[in-house]
């Protein structure tokens, strides 16, 4: 039953997990209506023919931001464009332009909400703070980022993330073990971990998968996704593959995504001689990933720092199982062999022993698909939805 609330969510983007997010909470609020900021500058990249960093800049630009593939009619999306030369992360003075550019906005179009919802802490959830203040209405912060960085910030001189974090009505966080941290700051925190669209992400045929992205043959497939930084780890998945060629020469490992490590990364697996085996799918849309995640043997992720990664539960929805490291709310997540395997973080040599072992198990795919969908979307969001609900007087 649709409920009569409207709410106005503040995002870097609609894709991904925030559109997620917001598509699964469409079916219980009457309208949302979705700002995404948008960096001008970001488009130039269009016109540079290079890959590696301009690459991830691409993945910015207005029509990379927004995925509306089956949006939902009350779902209304608006980017906001704006101009900086500084990048989000290090532009300090970002916050209060996006409040003053959103603010206009509501002014403008008479915008009517209940709530506003601001997903990442900086800064969109320091402008949906901000403006719930100004409109008199309650703001939650969905605090997407990893562990390491809100440790750093908890602990950092810079007060705006703490200030965010004690001004919200609410906030929500994509694993437990961080939830004490943000308490100190906010007695209101709820959990409501990552997830994935069940519509998208679903078991096919191996054979099938594999055709559709190019692989033939019988040899074993290695998929990891996810932006191109170190944070990411893909440096570990990469030296472990020294090693891995060794006994099967022919092991085929694919990385999707893009982001500024890109190039050193293609330099790396040159100097290590695994080139031949390692490819550089770059970005990857949502109607193909379902080939990879259901092509790959094992999906690996060797991330040093997390929050919950979305790709950990796509890449089980197909019953692929996952190789990480036990960061973040991963734990929380690959708590059985059944599922996945866990290898000391930041070691390529635990890295390539548990890829190893996972390539010569014979895995219950069909199991680690339907524990998966404890994850869906829609189970995902009921923190949230009642976080409004305590927040929102009766209508």
């Amino acid at each position: 039953m649709v409920k009569t609330y409207k709410i106005l969510v503040l995002s870097p983007f609609y894709r991904e997990f925030v559109k997620g997010i917001v598509d699964a909470m469409a079916n219980d609020i009457s309208e949302i209506g979705v700002l995404v900021h948008h960096n001008r500058l970001s488009e130039v990249s269009r016109y540079i023919p290079l890959g590696g960093y301009f690459s991830w800049v691409r993945t910015f630009t207005a029509e990379r931001l927004i995925d509306a593939t089956s949006r939902p009619d009350n779902v209304n999306v608006t980017v906001c464009s704006m101009t900086y030369l500084v990048p989000d992360g290090r532009n300090t003075r970002l916050g209060d332009a996006i409040v003053k550019r959103i603010d206009g906005l509501i002014e403008k179009n008479r915008l009517k909400f209940d709530l506003v919802q601001g997903h990442f802490t900086w800064p969109c959830g320091y402008a949906a703070v901000k403006l719930g203040a100004k409109h008199k209405k309650p703001a939650i912060v969905v605090v997407h980022e990893d562990r390491d960085w809100l440790l750093r910030m908890a602990g950092s001189p810079d007060s705006r993330f703490r200030m965010t974090w004690k001004n919200a009505n609410g906030l929500v966080r994509v694993n437990k073990i961080d939830i004490p941290v943000l308490k100190e700051y906010n007695e209101n925190v709820v959990h409501a971990p990552g997830g994935f669209n069940p519509s998208i992400f679903y078991p096919i045929s191996r054979e099938a998968a594999r055709s559709a992205v190019g692989i033939s043959g019988e040899q074993k497939v290695i998929f990891g996704l996810g932006y191109l930084d170190t944070r990411k780890g893909f440096q570990f998945l990469i030296q472990a593959m020294q090693d891995l060629v060794k006994t099967n020469p022919n092991l085929i490992c694919i990385i999707g995504g893009t982001g500024p490590t890109w190039g050193e990364l293609e330099r790396q697996a040159r100097t290590l001689g695994v080139d031949r085996n390692v490819r550089f799918a770059g970005f990857i849309s949502r109607k193909e990933l379902n080939n990879y995640y259901n092509a790959a043997d094992i999906f690996v992720l060797p991330s040093l720092s997390e929050g919950n990664p979305t790709v950990m539960f796509e890449a089980l929805s197909c019953g692929t199982p996952f190789i990480g490291t036990p960061v973040g709310g991963v734990p929380e997540v690959i708590n059985s062999d059944s599922y996945g395997l866990l290898a000391n973080t930041g070691s390529a040599s635990d890295l390539a022993v548990k890829i190893e072992r996972g390539l010569g198990i014979s895995w219950d795919h069909a199991r680690i698909s339907a524990y998966a969908q404890t994850y869906s979307w829609e189970n995902a969001v009921k923190p949230i939805l009642e976080l409004h609900r305590t927040l929102i007087s009766p209508l």
